[in-house]
């Protein structure tokens, strides 16, 4: 039988024996597989996101120090403004 028949079937309730379900289940992690490529690049999509997560890690470093410049700075700035207002 087909594996869209199986899939179908088992979509409507209709009792698959257990080689059918065993073919269904092989189609679809053939499909999730070949989404996963798809959509992420490799089989795995854990592979994609520990490489965006690593990503994510790296820029959220540079946020924290241009923050971290940024503050100086308006202290500094502040600073030069309380000097100006003295003299």
């Amino acid at each position: 039988m087909k594996t869209e028949i199986l899939h179908d079937c088992a979509t409507h309730a209709e009792e698959l024996t257990g080689t059918e379900q065993v073919i269904l289940a092989k189609w679809y992690t053939e499909l999730e597989r070949d989404e996963s490529e798809t959509i992420f690049g490799s089989d795995s999509p854990s592979e994609s996101m520990a490489s965006e997560n690593e990503q994510n890690i790296v820029l959220q470093q540079q946020i924290d120090g241009l923050l971290n410049q940024l503050t100086e700075k308006t202290e500094l700035l502040q600073q030069v403004i309380e000097q100006n207002k003295i003299l």
